[in-house]
């Protein structure tokens, strides 16, 4: 127990120096003393009347005089005969500090768990549990480990704040808290992919089911156990009618599988000679475990199972791209500059959907590079949910709050796509990310040849790194495209990392061939 206080006292130490740095202990200590001292010199009037009152009374010789009781400052004076009584108005003084603050140093170490070398009966044994320490330290936002306090905004945070925070409303306790489920394993699903789909560790996933890490073995049709945030609901096998001018890349593409697991599904048969037969033939039906949502063998792959009418049209993107003045230039650098007659992306809702309008201006150079690259991701991809663009910069750039860049007009947020199954319309977890379409769109961008940098946390990049591998992406193109495997400190390949990018991607780009006062800096 001595032990335990004294650490609850050195956490304390923390978060005082912490809050003495905020005005806050400073506040409330000041009102504390101040109340000690009203208390003190009222205990030091009571006493020095009461001495007095002795001494007369030992006396009692000299005859009773009236006393006259000089008013308190918060204390009415007495009527007299001669004068009237008059109301006094006694206005309150203000309340500094809110009723849940610390009134004094002293309050707060007793919250703590007192000061150092403190025994039990001194300062009071009612001490709150260890949590009440780390709900003062959350409310004025301080690290007790660091005692790091935010002054002001910090400029040497990350350089993008998510631009994807939905305004603050009441928590749904059923997709913040963390649930067990029994997942299903389909025909050559790995621990990995598993993992993956639910947003949790491998390790978890092998203590949760007593599983050897040595050997792994997954049985098709058997269940594992997963606590997850959240969880996406379960695979459906469907059948699907081969259709004439069908591919196992058409049919993989179109249902959001990969290639070849979508083969490791419909291995061919023998005749009777040990030779296999063909599958890919119009008429017969191939095995698919799609994501609820995805079209099924109702529309063939060259067909139904395309891009809605009016998404992924090339001439219908240059028609919006047409739509774009080209007089918008980007000026200085994305950290340090502005905007010149900046254009705002023009309304085109089979494409994508603006967030906020008002903040989706850019140079005409980016606009347009924008919007071809989205209309080729529409049409590699078929991904029919919202595309959601974020914060992009203000009509005239300049600084952008709570944004470090996005001053320039070529910084673009956009919000990672989403699997089929997700019926909301929140920032996603990365378990309810459509990873294959994420790297099929940050691929659209990079082929335009005119994105310098697309930012994404460097823990999910591998996420992005295994999707890309099973979309058929060779280690060749996946080096020069995403920094993962390599540390996030290093100058490789067009994806970096960038603290905060969970929910969306961050596209950055070029200068523009016209905008000769547009500087590349990052």
């Amino acid at each position: 127990m001595p032990l335990l206080r004294r650490l609850r006292s050195a956490r304390a130490w923390t978060l005082v120096a912490a809050l003495s740095v905020t005005g806050v202990v400073g506040v409330c200590a000041r009102e504390g003393d101040a109340a000690a001292g009203t208390s003190s010199s009222k205990k030091t009037s009571s006493s020095s009347k009461k001495k007095s009152t002795k001494k007369s009374g030992k006396s009692g010789k000299s005859e009773p005089k009236a006393e006259t009781k000089e008013p308190t400052p918060n204390e009415p004076e007495e009527p007299t005969a001669d004068a009237p009584a008059v109301e006094q108005v006694v206005t309150p003084s203000p309340q500094v500090r809110p009723t849940d603050t610390p009134a004094s140093v002293s309050d707060l170490w007793r919250w703590a768990g007192g000061f150092p070398g403190y025994q039990p009966g001194e300062v009071g044994d009612d001490l709150p549990p260890e949590d009440d320490l780390d709900a003062i330290a959350a409310q004025y936002k301080i690290d007790i480990a660091t005692g790091k306090v935010p002054l002001g905004e910090d400029e040497d945070e990350d350089e993008e704040a998510d631009a994807e925070e939905e305004p603050p409303s009441a928590p749904d306790p059923a997709d913040d808290e963390p649930k067990w489920i029994k997942h299903t394993i389909v025909p050559y699903d790995t621990i990995g992919e598993i993992a993956d789909r639910y947003g949790v560790s491998v390790k978890s996933l092998i203590r949760w089911n007593k599983l050897n890490p040595k050997k792994i073995y997954l049985r098709a049709g058997k269940t594992l156990k997963v606590r997850a945030v959240r969880p996406p609901p379960p695979q459906e096998k469907i059948e699907y009618e081969i259709q004439r001018g069908d591919s196992w890349e058409k049919v993989a593409e179109a249902h959001g599988v990969d290639v070849k697991r979508l083969r490791k599904w419909n291995k061919p048969k023998k005749d009777k000679n040990g030779k296999p037969k063909p599958v890919m033939v119009a008429g017969k039906t191939l095995t698919i475990w799609v994501e609820p949502g995805v079209l099924s063998g109702e529309a063939a792959a060259g067909g139904g199972a395309g891009a809605p009418a009016g998404k992924g049209d090339d001439a219908g993107a240059r028609r919006v791209a047409a739509k774009v003045r080209r007089n918008a230039l980007s000026i200085g650098t994305p950290t340090k500059g502005r905007l010149f007659n900046g254009v705002s992306f023009p309304e085109a809702p089979d494409l994508y959907e603006l967030r906020k309008p008002a903040q989706a201006y850019g140079s005409s150079h980016t606009i347009k590079t924008a919007i071809m690259a989205i209309s080729e991701f529409r049409r590699r991809s078929k991904y029919k949910r919202e595309l959601v663009i974020g914060a992009v910069s203000l009509p005239r750039g300049g600084r952008f709050r709570p944004h470090r860049s996005h001053q320039s007009g070529r910084d673009i947020d956009i919000r990672l796509p989403v699997r089929a199954s997700v019926d909301h319309h929140k920032p996603p977890r990365a378990n309810e990310v459509d990873w294959r379409a994420a790297y099929r769109l940050i691929k659209a961008f990079a082929d335009t040849g005119e994105v310098q940098y697309i930012f994404l946390e460097h823990r999910l990049q591998k996420v992005l790194y295994r999707a890309a591998q099973a979309s058929g992406a060779s280690k060749q193109e996946l080096a020069a495209l995403i920094q993962w495997p390599r540390p996030a400190k290093t100058n490789n390949g067009v994806v970096r990392h960038a603290a905060g990018h969970t929910s969306h991607i961050h596209i950055r780009i070029k200068c523009g061939p016209r905008e000769s006062k547009c500087r590349e800096g990052r």
